[in-house]
């Protein structure tokens, strides 16, 4: 790639945000348990790993994909640099080396959902439609915040947990096989 191409590439360094999960910085010593059990986990490397992603090459994809289906395996396929690149969900699951089992579920029921919060003291009015991160118990407020800037599609309101991530969590907790590949792709 000649440098006169690469010096027109905008770095997006809002994309992709890492979790820097080091217990020995001031605010780290607080969360110590989760960070280690987030550095046990299955999604570790998925969360932590930096990769610099330049935001024109984002919007091509973003511009290009389409969802098509080959001997009925779902891929994303599109055009970046003039390059046509398909992704299924098990290229996902491969890169970003998601632990367990890629057939896992990908949506926990909502009776063994509460059951978790309950049993974690999620103290606030539970709904099977969302809860608040803010009722959660520290440790595990930690855990929410960093699933959600980590591993959600969100955007903004990032104080609530919707049912794709209510899964995730008790996934987690509870060492369910979940598809996590399936949730990102």
């Amino acid at each position: 790639m000649s440098k006169v191409y690469m010096t027109n590439l905008a770095f997006g360094v809002k994309h992709n945000i890492c979790a820097y999960l080091d217990p020995t910085t001031k605010n780290g010593k607080d969360f110590r348990p989760m960070i280690e059990f987030l550095r046990r986990s299955r999604i570790y490397y998925a969360i932590s790993n930096h990769c610099h992603i330049y935001r024109s090459h984002i919007q091509r994809f973003l511009e290009s994909a389409r969802l098509i289906t080959v001997d009925d395996i779902f891929f994303i396929e599109a055009c970046v640099l003039g390059q046509v690149m398909r992704i299924s969900e098990a290229d996902v699951h491969r890169v970003l080396m998601f632990g367990g089992e890629p057939e896992g579920m990908s949506l926990i029921p909502e009776r063994c959902i509460k059951g978790c919060f309950l049993r974690i003291k999620y103290f606030g009015v539970y709904s099977e439609y969302t809860i608040k991160k803010g009722n959660l118990p520290l440790q595990y407020k930690f855990l929410a915040h960093v699933l959600l800037h980590c591993m959600s599609m969100r955007r903004s309101t990032f104080d609530e947990l919707r049912d794709l991530m209510r899964s995730e969590i008790v996934s987690l907790i509870l060492n369910k096989p979940f598809n996590f590949s399936a949730m990102i792709f």
